[in-house]
């Protein structure tokens, strides 16, 4: 799950200093951030006295925050996997060291939250 790869990550200071491994516990961290605000999307909703399947204490305003931040986290989660699969081309097909990559990094991690940014 998620979370433990957060916690692996995080826990093993030869995990935090491997480029594949902090692009993984990124992607994790969107994972997590998604299925919260999956699991929570109902609270956040209007309740319609109506429709009997909702259960909703929120407001328009804190469903469309809802919906903003779970669709955004969706598309920094899927970026986050074309980052870690660019990480593995440079890596293995075309053999780069760390120090290549190192340069690169800052790229694999912004790519995913333009992403996310831009499909709002």
């Amino acid at each position: 799950s998620a979370a433990m790869i957060i916690s692996s990550v995080c826990r093993s200071k030869k995990n935090r200093t491997n480029i594949q491994q902090r692009i993984l516990a990124a992607m994790s961290v969107s994972d997590v951030v998604v299925t919260c605000m999956f699991l929570t999307g109902h609270l956040w909703a209007t309740h319609y006295p109506e429709l009997p399947s909702t259960s909703g204490i929120g407001n328009k305003t804190s469903c469309m925050i809802n919906g903003v931040i779970a669709w955004a986290f969706v598309f920094v989660s899927m970026s986050y996997n074309g980052s870690l699969a660019f990480y593995y081309l440079l890596f293995i097909k075309f053999n780069w060291s760390q120090q290549k990559l190192k340069k690169v990094e800052k790229w694999l991690h912004f790519y995913p939250f333009v992403n996310g940014l831009i499909s709002i």
